[in-house]
């Protein structure tokens, strides 16, 4: 993967080439068939995923949820910065390839491109805003439940 293919994701839009070419060296590339499941909830999780190309499901039990991300877009973003385990499992629905910044990795980046690293921290921020932001729009359109009178 090079710094140039890097472009596609929106997550690293405000990287300048040369660090988005600094990037590409410290991420691990994965080539994966379809049903290859890449960790379970419950595994220590370890840093930022970004499918390159094909389908990759998330699923956490618990709580029913499930969601599919595609080409450009990222998942596990807060296990750069936090020691934690996984909340759903992660299992490729077509043959894929994925892209993992570990945390480590992310360090290492970070130490040497550190302003850089800051605006790929800004831009994860953004993107968890983002998605609270819509949950909680969910939410408040969601219809409440309401006793029955005299209940």
């Amino acid at each position: 993967m090079t710094g140039e293919e890097l472009e596609r994701f929106p997550l690293l839009a405000a990287l300048a080439d040369p660090e988005r070419e600094a990037l590409a060296r410290v991420l691990e590339l994965l080539e994966l068939e379809a049903g290859v499941r890449l960790f379970d909830a419950g595994d220590p999780a370890d840093g930022l995923l970004l499918v390159a190309d094909g389908r990759v499901a998330l699923s956490s039990a618990p709580h029913a949820a499930r969601g599919e991300f595609g080409p450009g877009e990222t998942f596990g973003a807060n296990s750069l910065v936090s020691e934690g385990r996984r909340a759903a499992r992660a299992e490729t629905l077509s043959r894929a390839r994925v892209l993992r910044l570990g945390r480590d990795a992310f360090r290492s980046f970070a130490d040497a491109q550190p302003r850089a690293a800051c605006r790929l921290l800004e831009a994860l921020l953004r993107e968890q805003a983002r998605i609270t932001h819509e949950a909680v729009q969910r939410m408040s359109a969601a219809p409440v439940d309401r006793p029955a009178a005299g209940d």
